[in-house]
């Protein structure tokens, strides 16, 4: 008999959830019906794309220190603007091995250091008593490049291709 009481119990605890569920689906179903939605799809106007090419004169807006997604490295994630207008883009510039040791500028660190005249960040030995100057450099430089398109995940962006000079 005592095993019929528990039964009987756990239906009636069972019962109550489902009540709870059927009022809680109830609100719902009330406050979807309350919600007002007023987008005219055919007036979205999308921003225009930074054209590819260039050269544009650069500069960094913010730049952090992070970990890369697989967290195996650090980089360095920038927000790079068109001086003098409203155009921006994100950049990384990753510090594993591979990346820093790459020929190309805008994919190198310490080539991006070479091309902008300074050797003594090129050459610099990244530390955590090194790296907070090198963050407040890399936010003062500006410098002349070109982007790129490139399409990831359906979308297009701007991406740094390659970096001229000092500006």
């Amino acid at each position: 008999m005592r095993t019929m009481g528990k039964e009987i119990e756990a239906f009636a605890r069972t019962q109550e959830c489902q009540e709870q569920i059927r009022v809680l689906m109830q609100q719902r179903k009330e406050d979807k019906k309350s919600m007002s939605i007023d987008i005219d799809l055919g007036n979205v106007e999308e921003a225009p794309s930074l054209p590819a090419g260039g050269p544009y004169n650069l500069a960094y807006r913010k730049v952090e220190l992070t970990r890369n997604k697989a967290d195996d490295g650090d980089m360095f994630y920038c927000e790079i603007i068109v001086v003098g207008g409203t155009d921006s883009f994100i950049h990384y510039w990753s510090l594993k091995p591979g990346a820093v040791t790459a020929k190309s500028s805008a994919i190198s660190i310490r080539k991006f250091f070479e091309v902008m005249g300074r050797p003594d960040l090129a050459n610099l030995h990244i530390t955590d008593d090194t790296i907070g100057d090198l963050l407040v450099e890399l936010r003062q430089m500006t410098f002349v490049g070109t982007v790129k398109h490139e399409l990831w995940n359906g979308d297009t962006q701007v991406k740094l291709e390659s970096v001229l000079e000092a500006a």
